[in-house]
């Protein structure tokens, strides 16, 4: 179809949806029906790309993985996961032999519908089993993604300390066990943000560049909040073993730099969705507060004499100043976006 300046108004239906009209010889040289799917990438304030999904997946992408003798559940999973972040439909895995372990399957089962996002197990055999991404990553809002990856992180580390607080070994080992959402949610975005690059790659102009200097950016700000979890994770982990055994742990300290930590977390996500520089400034000032509160706490360590219980401190610190890291990260990434 030849290039052409098409003008359509802009019409108001019901009490918040404006609608435009799509050109009948385009729709139907793609393709196009009532309620089939587009793509909508937007490029800039002032201009919208519509692709029809058949451009970007035509037929169903499938990988195939051959389990090898031996082969361990870990490195199986990380195989699918693999596959999924890069886009694939379906992901086979089978085996050569007569059949797969019934206790590997039920396991691969147990743990892929924990870590990937619309996953269903559509087609199996004594010899194979097949995994069918059945909801489409693209159809969702990345900035929405990132808000309950934030969320979730946040209050993870929230938590953690309120269980030490409360020496609660059972909510120090629920909160380790919410890391799996996040890796859903993380694994969620990654494969979100490759579909949105495979919809850039149709073109190469400078508005397209553009956007995928935005995607990395973005890659690295659900990098930063699956770390995040991790690190309440290793705290929990790491003080799970000696909260209830000794009984003059100071806390305090410990909450005071976690909380710090947590408000640049805050400060940077609204710094990030909003792309609001004062905010990532904000949080990216508390540095001096968060390295005053940390010599603090190390210092404090000299007043414990157990070596086990003077390392699972020392690790707990180490994760909360991380976690400050990660937010100033995200908070620099917010001042880059201002200035594409």
């Amino acid at each position: 179809m030849e290039n052409k300046l098409i003008i359509r108004r802009i019409q108001y239906t019901g009490r918040s949806s404006y609608v435009v009209s799509l050109p009948k010889r385009w729709v139907i040289g793609n393709g196009l029906d009532k309620n089939k799917a587009l793509y909508m990438y937007i490029l800039n304030d002032k201009a919208i790309l519509l692709t029809p999904t058949t451009e970007i997946n035509k037929k169903q992408r499938i990988a195939k993985i051959l389990v090898q003798n031996g082969e361990n559940l870990g490195k199986l999973i990380r195989k699918i996961i693999a596959y999924y972040i890069k886009g694939y439909d379906v992901i086979k895995v089978y085996t050569e032999h007569e059949y797969l372990s019934p206790r590997l399957k039920n396991s691969l089962k147990e743990r892929v519908k924990k870590l990937i996002f619309g996953s269903e197990f559509l087609d199996e055999s004594a010899r194979y089993l097949s995994i069918h991404i059945i909801a489409s990553a693209i159809d969702l809002d990345i900035s929405t993604v990132i808000k309950r990856m934030a969320g979730i992180a946040i209050n993870m580390h929230r938590d953690t300390i309120n269980a030490l607080h409360l020496r609660n070994k059972e909510m120090l080992r629920e909160i380790v066990t919410r890391d799996d959402d996040m890796d859903r949610l993380y694994f969620l975005s990654v494969r979100m943000l490759n579909q949105y690059a495979d919809i850039s790659n149709l073109d190469r102009s400078k508005e397209f560049i553009n956007k995928l200097w935005e995607l990395m950016e973005y890659r690295a700000v659900v990098r930063y909040l699956e770390r995040v979890a991790d690190h309440s994770t290793i705290i929990a982990s790491s003080m799970h073993s000696v909260i209830d055994i000794y009984k003059d742990i100071d806390i305090d300290i410990l909450d005071k730099l976690n909380t710090l930590s947590v408000k640049s977390l805050e400060l940077a996500i609204k710094a990030l969705i909003d792309l609001d520089i004062e905010k990532a400034e904000k949080a990216i000032s508390l540095k001096p507060k968060v390295r005053a509160i940390e010599e603090d706490a190390i210092k404090r360590l000299a007043e414990y004499t157990n070596p086990r219980l003077i390392s699972s401190l020392r690790i707990s610190i180490e994760s909360c100043r991380r976690v400050f890291e990660y937010s100033a990260g995200i908070a620099e990434i917010a001042i880059n976006l201002q200035y594409k």
